[in-house]
C-alpha cells in the first residue's frame, strides 16, 4: 500500500496512549498526509471520485478522550 492520506480519529490524551508514534512516522515516512483529530479537530476529505487532487481539511478544536 501507498496511501496518500491517512485520518486517524482518536481523542486527545486518550488512556491508550494511541496513536503509536511508530506507525505515524511510518506512514509519514512514506509520503502520507496524516491528520489526527486529537491534533486537528474535525477532519474531512474534500474532492470527487473522479478527481485524482483530493484535499484533507481540518476544523475546530480537538475535543479530549471519553473517561
Amino acid at each position: 500500500m501507498s496511501p496518500r492520506a491517512v485520518l486517524v480519529s482518536v481523542g486527545a490524551g486518550n488512556r491508550y496512549r494511541h496513536p503509536d508514534p511508530g506507525l505515524i512516522g511510518a506512514l509519514e515516512r512514506a509520503g502520507a498526509a496524516v491528520r489526527r483529530t486529537d491534533a486537528a479537530g474535525d477532519i474531512a476529505v474534500v474532492g470527487r471520485q473522479a478527481e485524482e487532487d483530493l484535499q484533507v481539511v481540518s476544523r475546530g478544536s480537538p475535543l479530549p478522550a471519553p473517561r
